[in-house]
């Protein structure tokens, strides 16, 4: 049996203008796709970084529309 590394989580709450907002990300993401999102990041692609962030680092956040409904947390 092998050993998997423990997923790290973080859950930021944002308060001022975005006071309620809560999104939890990764905190320990596939070198490969740290790399990617460097390189993404060094070229200024910023509809790629959010696209790699979203597929990749964003786990859930507790976003609505405005009829209240809930947006999921995908680069959709």
């Amino acid at each position: 049996m092998g050993f998997r590394i423990p997923e790290r989580t973080a859950r930021l709450v944002f308060d001022g203008d975005y006071q309620g907002l809560e999104v939890v990300v990764r905190l320990n993401i596939p070198l490969g796709e740290y790399i990617h999102i460097q390189d993404l990041i060094a070229k200024g692609d910023r509809g790629e970084i959010l696209k790699a962030f979203a597929d990749v680092v964003l786990l859930s956040w507790n976003v609505e529309d405005d009829r209240g409904q809930p947006i999921p947390a995908h680069a959709e």
